[in-house]
């Protein structure tokens, strides 16, 4: 897998989560191709890297968007390494794995970047960031996954 590829990938995939996910967006919500990004990288590369990976593009988000250098960061890096934990024991470019991967990671997603953003109330929090994301991330993940799967595929010339 070519260094490039990948970087590719993540340059691409930040640059349609600033430009084009807006204008998707339903309430406050709108996709989170990193955090799916996140996760395929994960799946696809092991714990380690993922979690490396996870950080970095965590870290770009928190940069890009965040007053505050911490939540994305630590997020990403969980996610990352937990989908590179789970790609030893399940089928690693199967739509379902990235599905549960993506919800499990959106949920914890919400809860970081809530309580840390001082949104304590979890009924609120529940009604506004949780189930919208969850909702919005589960639709979009399954094309989103094998979208990615299918750039991160070596190519087949010789």
């Amino acid at each position: 897998m070519s260094f490039l590829r990948v970087l590719l990938i993540i340059i691409l995939t930040f640059i349609i989560q600033a430009t084009i996910c807006p204008a998707f967006r339903i309430g406050a919500m709108c996709p989170s191709l990193l955090l799916i990004l996140v996760v395929v990288l994960g799946i696809h590369f092991g714990i380690m890297q993922g979690g490396l990976l996870g950080a970095f593009i965590g870290l770009g988000v928190d940069v890009l968007s965040s007053a505050s250098i911490g939540p994305y960061l630590f997020t990403y890096l969980i996610c990352g390494a937990l989908a590179g934990t789970a790609a030893k024991k399940v089928y690693r470019q199967h739509w379902l794995t990235a599905l549960l991967i993506t919800l499990g990671g959106t949920l914890m997603e919400g809860l970081v970047i809530g309580i840390w953003a001082g949104h304590g109330e979890f009924i609120w929090l529940t009604k506004s960031i949780l189930l919208p994301g969850l909702l919005y991330n589960g639709l979009v993940s399954v094309p989103v996954s094998l979208l990615i799967y299918q750039f991160l595929k070596p190519s087949l010339t010789p």
